[in-house]
């Protein structure tokens, strides 16, 4: 069952790509995962490469959100990578 929180996230997300960049949709996505969570996405690097970059004002957006969590209790960090739960 979702909760409010995801309904947030979504929100923003919109908000943000609306607002923002919405010619760089994957890099929007990424960099405001990265921003709440302190985890990095690499599944859509090839679309990232063939959008324009973000600008400072879209990271000036993006820091008025704050962190959600932390993702590193997700991981065990063993020899350098990571093993998600």
């Amino acid at each position: 069952m979702l909760n409010h929180q995801s309904y947030r996230f979504t929100a923003t997300l919109i908000e943000l790509l609306l607002f923002t960049q919405p010619e760089s949709p994957h890099r929007v996505l990424s960099a405001f995962v990265h921003h709440l969570t302190g985890f990095t996405l690499t599944d859509a690097i090839d679309l990232e490469e063939r959008e324009h970059p973000l600008t400072n004002n879209t990271f000036d957006e993006m820091r008025l959100y704050r962190q959600v969590a932390e993702g590193d209790h997700l991981f065990e960090k063993s020899g350098g990578t990571c093993n998600a739960y």
